[in-house]
């Protein structure tokens, strides 16, 4: 509901459904250039995820009008069932952004693989909209800076904006 809706994001699954055991396929692309967010709330209880960027791949930058293949060869999401709906939100954003607040601890992760575990909770999800509002760079000076006017170059280092869309697949037997 925050995101800009003035900043085209697009999302599109290569199947609308995905067999249990198959892997995930979709293209990303943004009419601005920034960096790529992939949350993924599947159908399994508690499975909610950053998968993107990730332990295996963080370089989640995004060129104007580019198409990105996600996920990459380095590594992949498979339907784990059970059947029904997954839901994927791609954020790109024009800043870096900082998740880790959001991340279980290491101690509560067991099968996440190379992804961010988040608790599947309201909380969390709002906690989610608060940090995707905020350029990592917001606790440098030049983003603190409340007098005078800050240069172009300034102004893109500490910008909040971002785009976003959710885009839904079926888990099937």
């Amino acid at each position: 509901a925050q995101r800009d809706d003035r900043w085209r994001v697009d999302a599109a699954l290569s199947k609308p459904s995905l067999k249990i055991g198959t892997d995930l396929s979709m293209t990303v692309r943004s009419q601005r250039e920034g960096f790529v967010y992939m949350f993924y709330e599947g159908t399994q209880p508690g499975s909610f995820y950053l998968l993107f960027p990730n332990q295996l791949d963080s370089s989640n930058a995004i060129g104007a009008n580019q198409t990105l293949q996600l996920p990459r060869p380095a590594w992949t999401v498979t339907a784990l069932g059970p059947h029904g709906v997954d839901h994927i939100m791609v954020m790109v954003t024009a800043t870096a952004r900082d998740f880790s607040a959001v991340a279980l601890p290491e101690a509560y992760v067991s099968a996440a693989g190379p992804f961010t575990t988040i608790l599947p909770t309201t909380q969390a999800a709002a906690r989610i909209g608060q940090l995707a509002a905020v350029s990592a760079a917001a606790t440098k000076a030049e983003c603190r800076s409340t007098g005078g006017e800050r240069d172009a170059d300034a102004a893109k280092k500490c910008s909040n904006a971002y785009g976003a869309t959710l885009v839904s697949v079926e888990e099937v037997d």
